[in-house]
């Protein structure tokens, strides 16, 4: 044990007591929402009368919870006639599945959306399979530019005029391009044509549970579908699905629920409420936030992974929670593992060259970028991802740093310095991570607030430090006292 019992059970309280009065803060918020003139529809009845309204504001979610609903059914037959195709036509399966995701995509986004994801596919396969690796990122770009432009306000004026997609039909088309994009990249990478079929490949990049809410999964990973054909431990399976449907359910409740009384993404369009915060309050909403946007992925990555292992396909682990982490490099490894996974495959091993320490900064650079670019070029986008690389150098640095505590320091006073190095970078990590979830304005409110407070909080950080150098120094006095004894 590094730090007595004692002085980790203070960190704990501390860290406890300090989450729950913030998350009391932001719940009396709600109350300023009482009489609001909700201009933009952020808000819906609650399920029942004695209930406060419902916040609707995040697209992502009221997108892909509509789109579940109404159209469960496609998933249902997806599995079943999916199971019976393998126990007696097994090489048919990826020609229905690729059937039903396009029957999907048509139910949903209609004939233009099926011809526009679609394409990639048949682009990637033609002009890239079995020539050089420049090939494939070249057609990634040159996709990725067409993502951008349809993404863009000029775009969307057009849209609503011409194809009359709805603003959920339209980020369904969205987030399936770029999902797609990622898919069509790594099988040609891999270069795997030689031994699969088109429609291996085309049913890998149009598999309906990971269609447009992923994760990214590997082609090595996925075609594992193909390759049994009985019903191997059906009843396992199915048993084991129905309790992961019914535990992602649970958590479609409890989000559900929340956001009757705790309004985090309308508060993001309250700049001016916002700034009026105290700052218990404000960095409450900070953490709300994070907790959202990690239930929201559990319950998107939850549900598609669960259907995923039911046909035998290896999938990348869950979200890891996100208070829980409080390095950069542990941020991107253990909340979307299937693209970390993706960007340490065909980005950060393949420019790595040696381990020297300017190679891992120039690697991690041109993982950073494709991330943005992958993402959207939008300023709050940029933000995000600069803060993150600078921030992973930097952990990089004091990693390098602390590496040569042990002639100084002992273990655990190792530990103390690494917490007090890590705990500025956790900072930044929030704020960039503000600036992804809700914009560049909100993220700049949580800079300012910060910038203000950094010189009150001066002296009470060196009270803390001293208040912790006084608490080992007794400890360890003790701890030599009773040895005597």
């Amino acid at each position: 044990m590094i730090l007595s019992t004692f002085e980790r059970t203070i960190y704990c309280g501390l860290w406890i007591g300090g989450v729950l009065y913030s998350l009391y803060n932001v719940f009396l918020v709600r109350k300023e929402f009482a009489y609001f003139e909700d201009k933009y529809n952020d808000f819906q009845e609650g399920w029942f009368s004695q209930i406060p309204k419902k916040d609707v504001a995040d697209v992502e979610w009221e997108s892909v919870i509509k789109v579940l609903k109404n159209t469960f059914h496609f998933f249902v037959i997806h599995v079943l006639v999916s199971e019976y195709l393998r126990s007696y036509y097994v090489q048919v399966v990826p020609y229905w599945q690729s059937l039903i995701s396009i029957i999907f995509i048509q139910h949903n986004v209609g004939s233009i959306g099926v011809i526009v994801i679609i394409f990639q596919p048949v682009l990637f396969n033609y002009m890239s399979l079995g020539r050089r690796k420049y090939v494939p990122w070249v057609l990634t770009g040159l996709c990725l530019i067409v993502v951008i432009y349809l993404k863009s306000a000029h775009f969307s004026k057009y849209q609503v005029k011409h194809f009359k997609l709805t603003e959920v039909q339209t980020y369904i088309l969205m987030v399936s391009l770029c999902w797609v994009n990622l898919r069509c990249l790594s099988y040609c990478l891999d270069n795997v044509h030689e031994k699969y079929k088109f429609i291996h490949f085309l049913s890998y990049c149009l598999y309906l549970p990971t269609l447009f809410v992923g994760p990214f999964i590997q082609f090595k990973d996925f075609n594992e579908n193909f390759n049994y054909n009985e019903y191997e431990g059906l009843q396992k399976r199915f048993l084991q699905l129905t309790m992961n449907i019914l535990r992602y359910g649970w958590w479609i409740f409890i989000t559900e629920l929340s956001l009757h009384y705790f309004y985090i993404n309308a508060l993001s369009y309250q700049t001016k409420l916002l700034q009026d915060m105290n700052n218990w309050t404000l960095y409450g909403y900070g953490y709300c936030m994070g907790q959202f946007f990690h239930l929201k992925y559990i319950v998107f990555y939850g549900l598609s992974t669960s259907i995923a292992k039911f046909e035998h396909i290896r999938t990348p682990a869950l979200p890891k929670c996100i208070a829980r982490i409080h390095l950069y490099s542990d941020m991107w490894k253990y909340f979307d593992v299937g693209l970390y996974k993706f960007l340490v495959t065909y980005i950060y091993l393949p420019t790595l060259g040696t381990c020297k320490f300017y190679n891992k900064l120039f690697s991690s650079l041109l993982c950073f970028s494709f991330v943005y670019v992958w993402h959207g070029i939008e300023y709050h986008i940029f933000v995000w991802t600069a803060i993150n690389c600078i921030g992973v150098c930097l952990e990089n640095i004091f990693s390098e740093v602390i590496k040569l505590a042990p002639i100084v320091f002992n273990k655990s006073w190792r530990r103390r310095l690494s917490c007090l190095i890590c705990s500025p970078l956790l900072v930044a990590s929030a704020v960039s991570n503000f600036y992804f979830f809700a914009g560049s304005d909100v993220g700049n409110i949580f800079v300012q607030r910060i910038l203000e407070s950094s010189m009150k909080s001066n002296g009470v950080l060196i009270f803390c430090l001293y208040c912790c150098c006084h608490l080992s120094l007794e400890v360890k006095k003790r701890e030599r006292a009773k040895k005597i004894k």
